[in-house]
């Protein structure tokens, strides 16, 4: 049998989905973005693709970019504290954090994990829009 998916569909207590991240390193969160948003994204990334404007690449040639924050503004706010991700956010992190970079990646390869894919978005480069956050630590609320 395989490796259980850490679902948010199938996991509804928060503190379970933080002990899945924690366990999985990653929770799948169905219908996150509507399909504008991930067509929106898609579309940037492969301009970016395109025209080698990535920040990481390794050598199977896949890659990063690093500096969306500031290259895409008007995009990624729409997806900073995204109501898809703000109950993970504040309860990892608190009630005030700084984001400090958003990152995406192009793999060129469906990526593969016990027969499973894991790469969300899919189209001639199959891409995966990637925030990555680890519960590091667990910071009580103020007083």
């Amino acid at each position: 049998m395989g490796e259980p998916i850490a679902d948010t569909a199938e996991i509804k207590n928060l503190e379970l989905q933080l002990d899945a991240l924690d366990q999985h390193g990653y929770l799948l969160v169905r219908g996150a973005l509507d399909l504008e948003t991930v067509e929106v994204w898609r579309e940037c990334l492969t301009r970016k693709y395109k025209h080698k404007e990535w920040d990481i690449s390794n050598e199977v040639g896949n890659v990063a970019f690093d500096h969306l924050l500031e290259q895409e503004p008007e995009l990624a706010r729409a997806l900073v504290g995204h109501d898809s991700v703000a109950p993970y956010l504040k309860a990892m992190l608190g009630r005030q954090c700084q984001l400090r970079s958003f990152r995406a990646h192009i793999t060129l390869e469906p990526t593969l994990k016990n027969g499973t894919r894991i790469s969300a978005i899919t189209g001639t480069l199959p891409m995966k829009l990637a925030t990555h956050c680890d519960r590091f630590a667990s910071i009580p609320p103020s007083t």
